[in-house]
């Protein structure tokens, strides 16, 4: 079994088509040439770029946009879109928390040119057996702030279906320490690492039979 490195103990395996890899808040990039993949895009503009990239690169058929977002519970919810070309693909819920993480880094006039959106939300619990999943290689999540939001909507019976899971998550409000409590309490073993030199920390989970995987 050939095993791919990604970044510290997660690990990717090339598989049959039977595992899927979730991506929320995706552009296409290295993830999106193995296997299947899920891609959860809520604003338009970045999922209309998507759909045109995996045409372009012949992936239609491996990856899926999936034009919602995802949550604790569905319904709907605003999202801030941010048309600078400096802030690709960047767009979150929660703007205030963004600006605050992030002025330190990036010059005041990239927060200025928004675009508001108010788009479906589901849950992976409803994704998963909406195209009928039964096994998710890795969970990736980047969703700006919302990320307990939508572990929460994973659903306890889903939680054995995912082998590994990596969330960005901001690091405000005990935020981490929640995020890894759960985590760890599905089982995985965690790790967490300060993706330097932004506020956020990467969160890395995998199902402790992952880890001896050779």
């Amino acid at each position: 079994m050939q095993i791919v490195s990604l970044c510290n103990a997660v690990r990717l395996r090339q598989l049959g088509s039977a595992a899927v890899l979730q991506d929320m808040q995706s552009i296409v990039g290295p993830l999106s040439y193995v296997v299947q993949v899920l891609a959860v895009e809520p604003i338009p503009p970045i999922a209309g770029l998507l759909r045109h990239n995996l045409q372009r690169h012949g992936l239609s058929g491996s990856v899926y946009v999936i034009p919602r977002a995802c949550g604790s519970q569905p319904g709907s919810a605003t999202f801030t879109y941010y048309r600078q070309p400096h802030m690709p693909g960047n767009s979150t819920a929660d703007p205030a928390e963004k600006a605050a993480l992030q002025a330190p880094l990036m010059a005041a006039h990239l927060f200025d040119d928004t675009e508001v959106f108010t788009c479906p939300v589901t849950t992976v619990e409803c994704l998963l057996r909406e195209h009928r999943v039964v096994h998710v290689e890795l969970l990736k999540i980047d969703v700006e702030g919302c990320e307990v939001s939508v572990l929460r909507g994973v659903g306890e019976r889903c939680w054995r279906r995912i082998r590994q899971v990596v969330v960005e998550v901001h690091d405000v409000a005990a935020r981490v320490r929640d995020v890894v409590l759960l985590l760890t309490g599905q089982g995985y073993v965690v790790q967490s690492q300060q993706a330097w030199p932004s506020c956020n920390v990467m969160v890395y989970a995998t199902r402790p039979s992952a880890c001896g995987d050779a």
